[in-house]
């Protein structure tokens, strides 16, 4: 390693004269260093890629999932104060509560899908979207509504109009009806 920073010194400053053999192995140092470093920002951005899961699966152990970049498909659904999210399969219910606050980006609107999204939503009606976001759990609640979880999201990758099945939830037949506690 002396020997190392003799030779950067020299080649910093322009003073002397080094070897071929000298120049050739402060070179191959120097690109086994940048080998390095690069494969250690991959390995560190490849962790932050998000993982599509299940929302239900998430919210049934919400501590596995804290922090963490997800991709899920989910329900957005607009309240008088807050806009919630929830799984299609685990809808909020009395003595099931999921609720969980979805925060949009600042720049949601311009978002490539984000103004499918605003046209839905100006009319106070639920949109199922795909989203890439970070999932947070605590003690206390969020909000305005008080949810137990919330997700801020990042990524809008998918927008489409939502309709339940028949035998409950929104329906274009059913407009008025309230959404889920």
């Amino acid at each position: 390693m002396k020997r190392y920073f003799q030779r950067l010194r020299t080649y910093a400053v322009f003073a002397g004269r080094t070897r071929r053999k000298d120049f050739c192995s402060f070179c191959l140092i120097n690109l086994a260093i940048l080998v390095i470093l690069a494969a250690t920002l991959a390995e560190a951005q490849s962790q932050r890629e998000p993982r599509k899961i299940d929302f239900c699966d998430v919210v049934a152990s919400p501590t596995n999932y804290y922090g963490q970049v997800l991709s899920v498909e989910v329900i957005l659904w607009p309240s008088e104060h807050v806009l919630t999210l929830f799984g299609a399969e685990c809808v909020p219910k009395e003595g099931y509560d999921v609720t969980t606050q979805a925060i949009l980006p600042a720049n949601w609107e311009s978002l490539p899908n984000g103004k499918k999204l605003r046209e839905i939503l100006k009319y106070q009606r639920p949109a199922k979207v795909r989203v890439i976001g970070i999932f947070e759990s605590r003690e206390q609640r969020y909000g305005l509504d008080a949810t137990r979880f919330r997700f801020s999201i990042s990524q809008i990758d998918s927008v489409s109009k939502y309709a339940a099945k028949t035998g409950g939830g929104y329906t274009e037949h059913n407009k008025d009806q309230h959404p889920p506690p």
